[in-house]
């Protein structure tokens, strides 16, 4: 090394005085050279072989050496460094780079050059290089800790902020801006004021609560909820935590690191689910009929307030005890086995009649439907009813008993179809509007066997339904059963049989009443199909289709594929051929898609030219081969002379930690894709 010493660079006296560092120098992991480009040398003054490995000194001393031996990612930016401080007549730049050892691996160098222009376009190169492998290495291992900590607050959309709480500085990230609508250029200079100032008013006060319980120690996380005023002048919701990770010698706290988090749509729905469960609270509260619930050993859990203004019982008392301490004791068993059979079966049931103790010792009547209610596993944990106070229906039934004549009239008057019979089921009274829906005359109907008039057909399909209903023990309700008139016309009615008693409570005869729901049931089926399906098309409508999103979101319809299709061309169909070609076009895009589609799958049109094909338990493969089947089948079809063109999109979702919105984004992302291709 010395011969280059001397006769590149050094006196003797600078030779000696050299030579009194070397012993410090060879410790170090630092080397120095020149670069002589005009002569194509590098002459090492100290360090560079010893860090490379390398005992031919004169191998290193070529520059063409150094080019192969810089790291292949690195050499570009190096030469172009170079180049450009030399255009520049720039006089020093640094670099980091990776030089190969002798052993064949590359190590990390940080460099500093210094660049003398002694003679024009003759640049001479003086630098230190620093051996900095391992702080390298512990860069990247912090690199990727900071990446990995970064991909997690991406994905949580969470905000970071830090607090000096001694000076009140504070440092918060971009994303916290964004939340608000601003950059953080938008708002500086940003400090603690700022963020007081975006708090609402009214919850400022609460959050400092929660902050000082942090300070004081008695949490370890601060953790608020509270409003911030967004750009756009809304205010939305903020879950706001952090900790005290650092503080002063006299034990306050000094810096304070934490996350925002956006949770309007999460309070909103909160604020929901408050608002529902205060409405339905309104509505058991303000029920005529008393709501109640029980265990499965008959306690009473719940009772409405119609509890007590019906009974006059004080509602948390009666919580103390079972309903067998307010049955009448001859409806004791019958109310017994009305709840065995509602276990039993896990159906709903009903009685017409029993009677209840009010807190005068006074029985009143009621009837009671009941539902049990199951736990996770199906099974009956307890019962929900209802029970409606008929104490006045029975005063009248009584009443009507005393009062025939005036039983008949009223039959005769009303508007409904009203039908009475005697003992052996002969018709004695039948008014008009029987006669007119029946198709009959007076003569054909009066005095005849009552089945033989009233040809009906009940959904329960019980044979001696019929008998049962001549001999009935109490009034009964059939909410569906059909006629067929004189003509053949098949007529819906809803009915009520009622026993006709005498003041011994001997059964003289039924009174039957019942009316035609034919238009009413049409109504309710075309209610039903509409809220569920697309007037135009036939298909499910977005609300059917959206709810179905969620149903089959589940770990068993996994994987779950989705395509999303967009009918291109739909406003010039309208504008050149009319909107009833334009309808036509849609149906005929449904149509190849229901053909093609699989039974299992679902279809729906999600509104003016887009449809939504939902494939549960499928696979990419058999959603990719249906995209082709697709695309072949409308390349194929034309319409009023013009060919049929649809975009379409679709993702599978397989893992159950995938958000379904996301995948019909992705879905809907690639359909759009498709739509640019087709018309580029």
């Amino acid at each position: 090394m010395d011969k280059y010493i001397k006769k590149h660079m050094l006196q003797e006296d600078d030779l000696d005085r050299f030579n009194s560092f070397q012993d410090i120098i060879d410790g170090m992991n630092v080397a120095m050279w020149r670069w002589d480009i005009n002569q194509g040398v590098l002459i090492p003054f100290f360090g560079l072989e010893k860090l490379l490995g390398y005992n031919d000194i004169d191998q290193i001393t070529r520059a063409s050496f150094w080019q192969n031996q810089w790291h292949p990612e690195d050499k570009k930016m190096i030469m172009e460094k170079v180049n450009d401080c030399f255009n520049k007549k720039e006089t020093e730049f640094d670099v980091i780079q990776r030089i190969k050892h002798q052993n064949g691996e590359y190590i990390w160098f940080y460099t500093k050059t210094k660049i003398e222009y002694a003679e024009p376009n003759k640049p001479i190169l003086t630098g230190v290089s620093i051996n900095i492998d391992q702080i390298e290495k512990t860069r990247e291992a912090l690199f990727l800790e900071k990446e990995s900590y970064s991909t997690f607050l991406k994905a949580t959309q969470a905000a970071t902020w830090i607090w000096n709480v001694q000076t009140k500085e504070t440092i918060f990230d971009e994303h916290w801006a964004k939340i608000l609508g601003y950059s953080l250029d938008d708002l500086k200079p940003i400090g603690l004021i700022t963020w007081e100032q975006l708090v609402h008013p009214d919850d400022l006060e609460m959050a400092y609560r929660d902050i000082q319980k942090a300070f004081d120690k008695k949490t370890e996380f601060y953790v608020s909820q509270y409003r911030m005023k967004h750009k756009s002048g809304d205010y939305i919701w903020i879950s706001d935590r952090g900790q005290v990770i650092s503080w002063t010698e006299d034990g306050k706290p000094l810096i304070m690191v934490g996350i925002h988090l956006d949770v309007t749509d999460f309070k909103k729905l909160e604020l929901e689910l408050q608002s529902r469960e205060k409405h339905f609270r309104y509505l058991v509260d303000s029920s005529y009929d008393i709501i109640y619930t029980l265990d499965v050993e008959g306690q009473i859990t719940f009772a409405s307030s119609a509890w007590k203004r019906i009974l006059g019982h004080d509602v948390s008392e009666t919580l103390k005890y079972t309903y067998r301490d307010f049955i009448h004791p001859e409806d004791d068993k019958k109310l017994d086995s009305f709840f065995s059979h509602i276990y039993q079966s896990q159906e709903s049931f009903e009685i017409k009649e029993l009677r209840l103790k009010d807190n005068k010792d006074n029985y009143r009547w009621f009837n009671t439907n009941a539902s049990p209610m199951t736990d996770d596993n199906n099974n009956v944990v307890g019962f929900v009813g209802t029970l409606r106070d008929i104490t006045e229906h029975k005063d009248l039934e009584n009443q009507l008993a005393l009062e025939r004549d005036l039983f008949k009239k009223t039959l005769l008057s009303v508007g409904d179809a009203v039908i009475s019979t005697n003992s052996k089921g002969i018709i004695v009274v039948i008014n008009s509007n029987t006669l007119k829906l029946l198709g009959l005359t007076e003569k054909e109907a009066k005095y005849k066997y009552i089945w033989d008039v009233l040809k009906i057909y009940f959904d329960d399909d019980d044979d001696k339904l019929h008998q049962k209903i001549l001999k009935p023990k109490q009034e009964i309700h059939i909410q569906h059963a059909t006629i067929f008139n004189k003509r053949g016309r098949r007529i819906s009615i809803e009915m009520s049989v009622s026993p006709i008693k005498d003041k011994g409570k001997t059964q003289e005869g039924i009174a039957i009443v019942f009316r035609d729901i034919s238009e009413k049931i049409k109504k309710q089926q075309e209610i039903e199909f509409l809220s569920y399906h697309d007037y135009l098309t036939g298909l499910y409508n977005r609300r059917f289709m959206d709810q179905l999103i969620q149903d089959l979101d589940k770990d068993r319809y996994l994987p779950l594929g989705v395509m999303i299709f967009d009918v291109n061309n739909l406003k010039e169909m309208n504008d050149e051929h009319g909107h009833q070609s334009g309808d036509d076009l849609l149906k005929k895009v449904c149509r190849i898609i229901e053909s093609n589609m699989d039974s299992k799958d679902y279809l729906g049109r999600m509104g003016g030219d887009e449809f939504l094909l939902v494939m549960p338990n499928t696979t990419e493969d058999d959603v990719h081969t249906m995209k082709h089947v697709l695309i072949d089948a409308f390349y194929h079809e034309t319409l009023r002379g013009s060919p049929i063109s649809v975009a379409l999109g679709y993702a599978i979702k397989s893992d159950a930690d995938h958000d379904i919105y996301e995948i019909l984004r992705i879905a809907d992302d690639y359909m759009y894709l498709h739509k640019k291709l087709k018309n580029t």
